[in-house]
């Protein structure tokens, strides 16, 4: 495993999480100090605030919660950059950005977001927890994109000219 060079810092302190990559190029997140068993965690409000889920303010929440937060995942793997979504940068406090989120603020879409992917992300975090997608259905929605990309990748490689000589 090799680091990232774009994050340093722990999540404690910052609002990104650690990451490596693996040889081919696959994230692994690495800075978990936040998680604790679900028994000591008593619905109390513990994670980095871009990441939660808008019921965890209400005290009255699930593993949902979990979906939500893969769905701002996504938005940081879909777009390639480690930056502050637009919509979140703006925010000059947590205590607005958690007012924003409780109203519905979530991410912008970028230009490079397929349809498919965007749809997913949204899905993620619909602000109406029951209406989530399960972890099967994400993995088949997100099996499906990657399909889509190699495909994609396949076609503009066989397309491009070639310099060599047969």
């Amino acid at each position: 495993m090799r680091w990232a060079q774009v994050v340093s810092g722990s999540t404690s302190g910052r609002l990104w999480p650690y990451y490596q990559l693996d040889a081919d190029n696959r994230g692994k997140i690495t800075d978990l100090g936040f998680c604790k068993p679900e028994a000591m965690m008593t619905h109390s409000i513990v994670g980095t605030p871009i990441h939660m889920a808008p019921e965890l303010f209400s005290g009255k929440y699930d593993q949902s919660v979990d979906v939500y937060a893969l769905g701002i995942l996504f938005w940081y793997c879909f777009a390639g950059v480690v930056h502050l979504p637009r919509n979140f940068d703006r925010c000059s406090t947590k205590d607005e950005l958690w007012s924003l989120v409780k109203k519905g603020l979530r991410p912008e879409r970028l230009s490079s977001f397929t349809l498919e992917a965007w749809d997913l992300m949204e899905a993620c975090w619909v602000g109406d927890s029951t209406k989530r997608p399960l972890l099967g259905e994400i993995i088949q929605r997100l099996t499906k994109i990657l399909e889509q990309a190699n495909v994609g990748r396949g076609q503009a490689s066989r397309d491009r000219p070639t310099s060599e000589v047969y």
